[in-house]
This record gives structure tokens, C-alpha cells and sequence, in this order.
């Protein structure tokens, strides 16, 4: 899942703050599997 967003992030650069707040969400997803 951490991938789609990844992806999603590198082909939507242009959203600006969305892109700190998923960035962010993608952080909390990897220190709650890691």
C-alpha cells in the first residue's frame, strides 16, 4: 500500500501541502509495520 502512495505522490507533485500531509501519513504507516 505504501508503494501506491509513493507512486501517487511522484505523478502528483504539484499538489504542494497534500504532498507533506501524505508524505507524512506514509511515515506513520512505515513506523506502524516496521
Amino acid at each position: 500500500m505504501v508503494d501506491i502512495v509513493l507512486v501517487y505522490l511522484s505523478l502528483a507533485p504539484w499538489l504542494g501541502g497534500e504532498v507533506v500531509y501524505w508524505w507524512s501519513l506514509v511515515q506513520v504507516l512505515q513506523s506502524t509495520m516496521f
